[in-house]
């Protein structure tokens, strides 16, 4: 049933997305049973008081003082955010896309930014900052990289020592990483990329980018049946590894954007975060910032989810050729390792597959 439902909800917002038509929202309230929305989840828009709790939304009534629960149909509302050009409406997200909420309709648009990047993009970008932190039970360790435009080529910051991590540092490893960091490269490579996002910044996935070898499924299979020493993905003994494995690249694009995208299901004492921050000439920025709070330690399934910020927009951004690029900027021992890693992001969809079934 639970299958049928996502299914259901895939659908609907496929062809949303590609018609560009609105749903009515069925709202509901239980006078016997009062909505209760704890003081932490409520999130104030325009002067409309909201709640969401995975795919319901909540609204305050002020003139009736009642909450009423809306079933959407997203699988989990991951934003509420204001809409600059109605008090009347504000932006839903799913962790892929944006929708436009009319309060008074009960009704969701399909909503994109068109050129979110360019006021940004008016002035050239002089300075980048690559941080990455591990937090947990005995404390946190950051590493960073800095790059600086000189000219027409942007210069790393950093001396030898901080090219490699503090936490997996070897001093007889010093040379080989310093020699494989990249530590200069053309601005103009990074204008034309910083153009693409504008335009595609939330282009979606495929498994054509990714190169998927039988070796990865068999390693897919490995690590979700317990035999792998890592295993922290392993499902029951009586899951069909052989018949995921056979299916897992008949994923459509769509769904396949929609599970990278999705947040993390399992939390621990154990977080992950890469922030990536551009300044432009006028002191401007944008920052694009990926999170995960599920003990990979640092293997973020290709740097999704991302979420970026810039001029007061929020962007999902999957734009992978960008991500792709930021990644080849960090040195191999950094210690959040969030760079294009087949193996999470199979384990990450086969998990999906095996929920839903």
């Amino acid at each position: 049933m639970k299958s049928s439902v996502a299914s259901l909800r895939l659908l609907l917002l496929s062809l949303m997305m590609s018609t560009g038509f609105s749903l009515h929202a069925q709202q509901s309230e239980n006078d016997s049973v009062p909505i209760r929305i704890p003081e932490d989840e409520r999130v104030r828009v325009n002067g409309n008081l909201f709640g969401k709790k995975e795919n319901l939304l909540y609204h305050f009534d002020r003139d009736r003082k009642k909450w009423y629960c809306i079933e959407t149909p997203f699988e989990k509302i991951t934003d509420i955010l204001p809409y600059q050009q109605s008090r009347d409406t504000v932006m839903l997200a799913d962790g892929c896309h944006f929708y436009l909420f009319a309060i008074n309709e009960q009704t969701y648009t399909p909503f994109r930014y068109d050129h979110p990047l360019k006021d940004f993009l008016q002035y050239p970008v002089d300075f980048i900052r690559i941080s990455a932190t591990v937090t947990g039970c005995s404390g946190s360790v950051k590493d960073k990289i800095e790059y600086k435009r000189n000219g027409d080529m942007f210069v790393s910051q950093n001396n030898e020592r901080e090219c490699v991590s503090l936490w997996k540092h070897e001093e007889n490893e010093s040379d080989r990483v310093f020699k494989s960091f990249k530590k200069s490269f053309s601005a103009a490579e990074l204008d034309s990329l910083l153009h693409h996002l504008d335009e595609q910044y939330d282009a979606g996935v495929s498994w054509e980018m990714f190169n998927i070898t039988a070796a990865d499924l068999d390693a897919m299979c490995m690590d979700l049946g317990g035999e792998a020493s890592y295993g922290r993905y392993h499902l029951p003994d009586s899951t069909d590894l052989q018949w995921l494995a056979d299916t897992i690249l008949q994923v459509s694009d769509s769904l396949l954007t929609a599970i990278v995208m999705s947040p993390p299901r399992s939390y621990c004492t154990t977080t992950t975060k890469l922030l990536i921050s551009f300044t432009n000439r006028q002191n401007q920025k944008l920052t694009i910032k990926s999170y995960d709070p599920s003990c990979s330690v640092g293997t973020i399934p290709y740097m999704l989810p991302a979420k970026g910020k810039c001029d007061g927009k929020t962007l999902y951004i999957s734009c992978v050729p960008f991500m792709q690029f930021m990644a080849s900027l960090m040195p191999d021992t950094m210690i959040s390792r969030q760079k294009f890693n087949v193996h999470e992001l199979l384990c990450k969809v086969g998990i999906y597959f095996w929920r839903k079934k």
